[in-house]
């Protein structure tokens, strides 16, 4: 019985040895505090790995290649000239630029074709986004309705036919007569309605006055800080009329006043205030005799005025047609 449980004793001695180095035996589930972990996974290819580009992506598009299709527009463009009363101008001259790229934009004009006899013209077999037009003659004055620009890559059925060609229009030049032209500077104008006298011709010194009256800025006032001004443009003896057509070269008969007068208030007007003013007028003289002039005031500063005149000397004459060839020397 004894031994029995020697040899019981002696087995279970065994088994904990074996199951100790068992224990020993199993690996660890964790690492080393001095051990990385490296995770397959989170491991980048290096550089050479990398996929080549893929020549099916699309490439940037440039500014210049944005704008192209604009530029490839077919450009057949007809045009007619004629006069302010409709009757068509034969042999005007037809400046155009038609831009075949951004870099062409503003570059200027070429000579084109001449008006018919029907004042017709036309400029076909070009290619761009648009055209830019020019009509001038000689015996005509220019006008804003003497060019324009048509685009053509838009809105393509709107453009000029040759059954409904774009109307430039030039005014005819009368006969001009000779003119006294002048501009004078008047500097230092006073400010408290002291008249200042200016001659438009050679035989007078006092055709017209001017008066200004200026208030005083608020004391530490910044310099655009705004002020009541006024001006007075006066003719003795004769008047003023509104001279608004830039082509009207003929004085009126009647409807002058004999002065013109302008005042900006403080508050200014419409809400607005400025220091100039600036008007355009025919002028009647004491003598009987017609002159247009461009009068221009400036109440800021030292304040000064701007007449710019053309006066006829021939008496009566109200053709105030301006020629450089006919100017007459003061």
């Amino acid at each position: 019985m004894k031994r029995r449980h020697l040899l019981l004793l002696a087995l279970l001695a065994c088994c904990v040895v074996v199951a100790l180095l068992l224990f020993r035996l199993k690996p660890s589930a964790s690492l080393p505090a001095d051990t990385v972990a490296v995770v397959p996974a989170m491991v980048a290819n290096p550089p050479s790995s990398l996929p080549p580009p893929n020549p099916n992506l699309p490439k940037p598009v440039s500014e210049e290649d944005r704008w192209e299709p604009m530029f490839l527009n077919a450009v057949n463009f007809y045009g007619k000239v004629v006069d302010e009363t409709g009757s068509p101008v034969e042999g005007a001259s037809i400046r155009y630029s038609v831009p075949s790229n951004l870099a062409e934009i503003g570059k200027g004009t070429v000579q084109g074709p001449i008006s018919d006899s029907s004042g017709l013209f036309s400029i076909t077999g070009k290619t761009g986004a648009g055209i830019t037009v020019f009509a001038s003659h000689p015996n005509y004055y220019s006008s804003d309705q003497s060019s324009g620009q048509f685009k053509y890559f838009e809105n393509t059925e709107k453009n000029p036919s040759s059954y409904k060609p774009a109307i430039f229009v030039l005014r005819k030049k009368g006969d001009a007569e000779p003119l006294v032209k002048e501009k004078q500077v008047l500097r230092n104008v006073p400010k408290d309605g002291q008249p200042v006298r200016v001659g438009l011709s050679s035989t007078s010194a006092s055709d017209l006055t001017i008066q200004a009256w200026t208030s005083p800025r608020a004391q530490g006032a910044a310099n655009n800080f705004p002020f009541a001004w006024k001006v007075r443009v006066e003719v003795p003896g004769g008047g003023l009329a509104a001279y608004e057509d830039a082509y009207q070269f003929e004085a009126p008969e009647e409807g002058y006043a004999r002065s013109v007068e302008f005042l900006m208030p403080e508050s200014g007007i419409n809400g607005k205030w400025r220091s100039d003013f600036e008007g355009t007028f025919f002028v009647k003289l004491a003598s009987g005799n017609y002159a247009r002039m461009r009068f221009q005031m400036i109440a800021g500063g030292n304040h000064f005025a701007v007449v710019e005149s053309y006066y006829n000397p021939t008496p009566g004459s109200r053709n105030l047609e301006f020629d450089p060839a006919k100017v007459v020397k003061p």
